[in-house]
This record gives structure tokens, sequence and C-alpha cells, in this order.
């Protein structure tokens, strides 16, 4: 997948990714799970992020939200993200919502008071 944004986008893989992953759930039996783990995900939101790719990073840290929604590393890492690209509101939204999932997330508290949250 790292490859593929790379080359493209992340919107557009993520897209395709959706779909291969839809499309394999209807099969009968299930084929192989298509679905990344929330830390290669993770992984790869921010290999993006280390290349200054952070629309695409955020894009990726979304899916990783909507594949593991309880997870809070995911709403920290998505928040990181909308903290370097500048989106104070966003950032504080999801450091918020981090903590509210694990209340001994240190990150996440030190954090929002970075950003005066």
């Amino acid at each position: 997948m790292f490859k593929a944004i790379l080359k493209s986008s992340a919107e557009t893989v993520l897209a395709d990714y959706r779909k291969r992953r839809q499309m394999s759930d209807k099969l009968q039996p299930p084929q192989s799970n298509l679905a990344l783990s929330e830390e290669q995900m993770n992984r790869i939101g921010y290999q993006l992020l280390s290349l200054k790719r952070v629309k695409d990073a955020i894009a990726v840290f979304i899916q990783n939200t909507v594949d593991f929604p309880d997870a809070f590393n995911t709403w920290d890492s998505l928040a990181e993200g909308y903290m370097i690209s500048g989106e104070k509101a966003s950032a504080i939204k999801y450091y918020k919502k981090s903590l509210q999932l694990n209340p001994d997330n240190t990150n996440a508290v030190e954090k929002l008071k970075e950003l005066g949250g």
C-alpha cells in the first residue's frame, strides 16, 4: 500500500483498498482477510509523515480510525497528523478522543497542554 500511495495518492489507493475488502467480504467462503492491521496502517501513516506527505498520512490515519474506532492509538496518530498540518482544532479534538479511550495516554495529555486544549 505504501508504494502504491507514493505513486498515486492515499485517497485513490484507500478507495481501491475499501472496494477490494468489500468484494472479499462478499465471497463465500471469505477469502483471506485483505485488511491491514492497526499497526501496519499506522506505520504507513508515519512513513508518509516522514516524507512530508501529510495529507496522505492523514487519509491513512482516518482509515485506521474507521477500521479500529476503539483503539486509542489510531486517534492519537490522527491528532498528530492534524497537529503537523497546522489544524489545531482537529488535533485537539482527536487527542481528546484518544484520551477518552485511554486516560493513561500521557502523549495526548502532553500534546493537549502544548496545543492549549
